[in-house]
């Protein structure tokens, strides 16, 4: 069972997107300049929105889970398009390669110490696997002092992902920063600058 599909946050996000492109007249926003965002494990569920979910039903993803879909009644937000413009991963999980132990806060403990049921997860959710050719631009950002999300396994591997299937994208180490920066205050402030020049770059276009 993938149990991040079973706690349906990437589901949750998912639905957040179609229900503000739903609702955009109403809430008066440009739906094509609607980007996603995510921190550490927020990180994982934009980057799993993306590129795991990729738009498909509630149905289909729930079957890739294992699970029955025997509850979940779509309406027409689901039917709307699931569609963003830009994502902003921050110092972002992409795979539990690199903090295996982190696995038991996101999946049963007999999951994850069974050995073949932990490879398959970890295969699973390497986000880098998923990249594919005309991916929307993403901003990417790490402290290079970050031990929760090591930058020389799943992030090196993200980036290579997108720079051979000839995604856009922006890499910004922050020098010295760990992991859990936030918005950096006077220290490592700049990378909020340099996202939202990024940003303007990217909707303005």
């Amino acid at each position: 069972m993938l149990a991040f599909c079973r706690k349906l946050h990437f589901l949750d996000a998912q639905r957040a997107v179609r229900f503000i492109r739903y609702h955009a007249d109403k809430y008066q926003i440009d739906p094509d300049r609607l980007g996603i965002m995510g921190f550490s494990a927020g990180g994982m569920q934009a980057a799993g929105t993306i590129n795991i979910c990729r738009n498909r039903s509630v149905g289909e993803i729930l079957k890739d889970a294992g699970m029955d879909n025997d509850v979940y009644q779509p309406d027409g937000i689901d039917a709307t398009e699931m569609k963003v413009a830009f994502a902003g991963l921050i110092y972002p999980m992409l795979g539990f390669s690199s903090n295996v132990p982190m696995m038991y806060a996101a999946f049963d403990k007999k999951t994850v110490d069974d050995e073949k049921q932990r490879q398959e997860l970890l295969k699973k959710y390497n986000v880098a696997s998923y990249v594919q050719e005309g991916d929307i631009p993403q901003f990417l950002c790490i402290g290079t002092k970050d031990t929760m999300v090591t930058l020389d396994n799943s992030m090196e591997k993200y980036m290579a992902a997108l720079q051979q299937a000839g995604v856009m994208h922006q890499y910004l180490p922050l020098e010295g920063a760990l992991h859990g920066f936030g918005l950096g205050g006077k220290k490592y402030g700049i990378w909020v600058e340099k996202y939202l020049e990024w940003v303007q770059g990217i909707v303005q276009k």
